[in-house]
């Protein structure tokens, strides 16, 4: 709720005439992001500082160079969240936060479904674990009821 206040303002901070009487001009105005691209970017920027700052150590710059070394290993799966973060926010955009959340709340099926198609059955969990996959069912259930 917060990120979504956050990037909804009434007034575009970029072109709007307050800013224009302070002496700068439209022309020299940059365009405004897109909110799906901001939302990520708001994401990504705020997980990055609380990773490098929220330390019990406080060695900031041994973290900053530890993430920096790090990065090359962890390049594909920084990729897929990022696509995956992206294309949230613009479902989130354009259907609404009802069947965007409805339709992730199915990702712990399909997560035990390509564990049974990829790795066979005994790469499943235990029945407890299978067993609370069913209020996730009765949910998606219940909430798509009309839709």
């Amino acid at each position: 709720y917060t990120t979504t206040r956050f990037l909804r303002y009434g007034l575009d901070p970029l072109t709007s005439p307050e800013i224009s009487k302070k002496g700068a001009t439209t022309d020299m105005m940059l365009e405004p992001l897109p909110r799906p691209t901001l939302l990520t970017l708001y994401r990504f920027g705020g997980s990055l500082i609380i990773g490098l700052l929220a330390a019990p150590d406080f060695h900031v710059l041994k973290r900053v160079r530890d993430t920096w070394n790090a990065a090359s290993d962890f390049a594909l799966p920084a990729v897929c969240l990022f696509l995956a973060n992206f294309t949230n926010a613009i479902s989130l955009q354009r259907l609404g936060i009802s069947l965007t959340y409805t339709t992730k709340c199915g990702i712990p099926l399909m997560t035990v479904l390509f564990t049974l198609l990829l790795d066979g059955p005994k790469a499943l969990p235990r029945i407890p674990a299978l067993i609370s996959l069913f209020p996730i069912v009765i949910g998606i259930g219940a909430a798509s009821w009309n839709t």
